[in-house]
């Protein structure tokens, strides 16, 4: 897997996790994002992952100091995330939202190849709102 495909798969599943919590925190592990090492997500794509979201503005967490396994806990989407999921973006002419999008990566049903078009819709849906 590439690193735009594993990042693709990364933020989808942090997404995946998120968006049916509402304002639930959680803790999240690189373990229970990938429980069964299907993807083998690197610590550092888990950690880079989250600190984009958050940079983002998308997700709030703090990373958990005393733990000797990575953890980030107090885990939420912002209203902002929440409002993102709901933005549309068009693959291969095929309309969806990026929540939609977020749910078949994670359930590993979206086809790597089109991991850009993932992106770039979401990078888009992030202009759209911010000028719009």
């Amino acid at each position: 897997m590439d690193d735009l495909s594993a990042s693709e798969a990364v933020i989808s599943q942090i997404l995946g996790r998120l968006a049916p919590l509402g304002v639930n925190r959680v803790t999240l592990t690189l373990d229970n994002l990938d429980p069964n090492n299907e993807h083998q997500f690197s610590e550092r794509l888990f950690l880079d992952a989250m600190h984009w979201l958050k940079e983002e503005r998308i997700i709030r967490f703090e990373r958990e100091k005393r733990s000797t396994q990575l953890r980030m806990k107090g885990c939420v989407l912002t209203a902002y995330g929440y409002s993102l999921l709901g933005q549309t973006l068009k693959i291969d002419g095929e309309t969806q939202t990026i929540g939609e999008r977020v749910k078949s990566v994670q359930a590993g049903d979206a086809q790597y190849a089109k991991a850009g078009n993932f992106f770039g819709g979401l990078l888009g849906a992030f202009t759209k709102s911010i000028s719009g």
